[in-house]
């Protein structure tokens, strides 16, 4: 299964990074599930050693839980309906953005902790139903 790399330019950041590079590799066009869920876990392992974190299957699932939380505070930031802490409009949405990707993430790390095959789960929940888009009496 592939996703969509980001894509554009630096979007006045201030660090002077594009968008849509990470380290040295850029995400040009789409890439592969696996291959960014093994590369989230060398950094995630990084990290966890870094801070002395031991990483189980509880500690995946309450990070998720963090960062969707911290994804809910950009939300409300990016629609106006919370403080914005001195940020510009551009900065918000930049911090919106970051966030989507550290839920992907995360949600990546907790299910290849679990041993979770999320191309095969996603087949099997969501594009098997394609076939039946062009069936008006289907059932989902």
């Amino acid at each position: 299964m592939r996703a969509v790399g980001a894509g554009g330019g630096s979007m006045g950041r201030p660090d002077g990074l594009d968008r849509g590079r990470v380290g040295s590799v850029w995400l040009a066009g789409s890439v592969d599930i696996s291959e960014l869920a093994d590369r989230a876990e060398r950094i995630s392992a990084r990290y966890g050693e870094h801070l002395g974190i031991e990483r189980d299957g509880d500690w995946f699932l309450l990070k998720l839980q963090e960062e969707l939380g911290e994804l809910t505070q950009s939300y409300l930031q990016v629609t106006g309906r919370a403080r914005t802490k001195g940020l510009s409009s551009e900065e918000i949405r930049e911090d919106f953005e970051l966030e989507f990707a550290d839920v992907l993430c995360q949600l990546l790390l907790l299910a290849r902790h679990h041993k979770v095959d999320v191309p095969a789960a996603v087949e099997r929940k969501w594009l098997i139903r394609e076939a039946q888009l062009s069936d008006p009496d289907a059932r989902f």
